[in-house]
């Protein structure tokens, strides 16, 4: 009857996360999978971590978090300066390893820049009160998997615990390639945007599933702010230029966890940054997510370049938004026949109409037959529910999950993650309308 095996600590604390899950919302274990056969498992697979620093108070709040998330864990509690690190630790690499710095400069970050080299498979987390962009984007291309900062908050450093341990059992890398969904709009202001973030929430709300959205309008790009009302640390530019360490922890730990099943990258906050970003790292990036995630929404900008190409061509499906003026449909008859030549599938094209109202003076009829393509999806005119969306930061499901527009980003979402119950209701509708004739 389920997919996967369910937790048989489901009902009761959970060894692993010191918790107890909530049946009711996820049904199955949320941890990737995760299966509490034996015990002795469990002891077998716990990582060791290390925690070196110099602040006494740091280091004894940090052994006291740690064992608050896992009470079996070794941990291990070293004072000491950074420029000690390595000789500490190269006789027994940890699984873990937490740096207390802090993070003024470049020359403490000098001293670990053959640590991660030397250890590859070690999650490197560093916990700086303030560290700023120089230091963060120094730390991410030396491979440092985990930025801390203080004070430090249990859930950060819980979540980045578990993104190690997801790591260390090797589970990420082993699931199956996500299916990638770009959104592109056929001319500005067709509220592709808006759609692209609301339907990737939509589909992380299909639980147990993970999503990422990846923001790929490189030059101007907000898709993160229609999810959340702050600005994250990392952008694509960020991970990028790390692409030579790039590995499925260093993307987790540089996404925006929006959810406990939605991640986030957003674009460069500056133009120079945009167009420092290399087609092949894009591919990069998708590449390394889809392997991580059960869906991978993307954002694009109309640019087409060649970027904007390469995902293009690595995506499963292509939403294109189109709005019932003339305008639109001609630019989306000139993006559709681009996309022809590219020679990209017909069949993963899907036509989505934004701000739709009946009575218009363009019916659906007119545009399927200007365009030579059927309409995939309809999205309702509701402009109060989503001003209001787009002012606060915050889902549409959140705050009107009644709404014609998130009951259609649903649907949308349903398409893919329950296909087989939109076919169900599609026969039920076609029995109702045969029997009522």
């Amino acid at each position: 009857m389920f997919s996967q095996p369910l937790c048989p600590a489901m009902f009761s604390p959970c060894p692993i996360r010191r918790s107890s899950c909530r049946p009711k919302r996820w049904g199955f274990c949320k941890e990737m999978d995760m299966r509490v056969e034996d015990p002795r498992d469990l002891e077998r697979n716990t990582m060791k971590t290390t925690v070196i620093g110099r602040n006494e108070n740091t280091l004894q709040t940090l052994r006291s978090l740690l064992e608050e998330w896992d009470g079996n864990m070794p941990v291990t509690v070293l004072t000491a300066g950074v420029d000690k690190v390595f000789a500490l630790i190269q006789a027994s690499p940890p699984d873990v390893l937490i740096i207390e710095a802090v993070c003024a400069g470049d020359d403490e970050l000098s001293h670990m820049d053959t640590l991660t080299e030397r250890f590859p498979n070690m999650t490197v987390m560093l916990l700086c009160k303030a560290p700023t962009a120089e230091v963060m984007q120094h730390a991410m291309r030396l491979g440092i998997r985990e930025l801390l900062t203080e004070p430090l908050k249990r859930t950060q450093l819980h979540e980045a615990m578990q993104r190690a341990r997801r790591r260390s059992q090797g589970r990420m890398g082993s699931h199956k390639v996500g299916r990638v969904m770009a959104w592109i709009g056929s001319k500005g202001g067709s509220g592709q945007t808006f759609l692209a973030s609301n339907f990737a929430y939509a589909l992380s709300r299909s639980s147990p599933v993970r999503v990422a959205l990846i923001d790929l309008d490189l030059q101007f790009g907000d898709a993160v702010l229609f999810l959340a009302d702050h600005q994250p640390q990392f952008t694509v530019a960020d991970v990028a230029g790390s692409q030579g360490r790039l590995d499925a922890a260093l993307l987790g730990s540089s996404m925006a966890h929006l959810t406990p099943s939605l991640d986030a990258l957003c674009a460069p906050e500056s133009l120079e940054a945009a167009t420092q970003v290399k087609p092949e790292e894009v591919e990069t990036i998708i590449q390394l997510a889809a392997q991580n995630y059960d869906y991978v929404v993307m954002d694009l900008g109309r640019n087409m370049d060649s970027r904007t190409l390469r995902a293009l061509d690595m995506s499963n499906d292509i939403f294109i938004v189109v709005q019932l003026t003339l305008p639109f449909i001609r630019d989306c008859k000139r993006l559709l026949e681009t996309l022809d030549v590219l020679g990209l599938a017909r069949e993963k094209l899907h036509l989505v109409v934004n701000r739709y109202e009946r009575g218009g003076d363009i019916t659906l009829d007119k545009l399927e037959s200007a365009l030579g393509r059927k309409v995939f999806q309809t999205i309702p005119n509701s402009y109060t529910a989503v001003a209001s969306s787009v002012n606060q930061g915050r889902p549409l499901l959140d705050i009107a999950k009644s709404d014609p527009v998130a009951r259609a980003l649903v649907q949308v979402a349903e398409r893919f993650t329950h296909p087989n119950k939109i076919k169900e209701q599609e026969r039920s509708l076609f029995s109702w309308f045969k029997g009522s004739r």
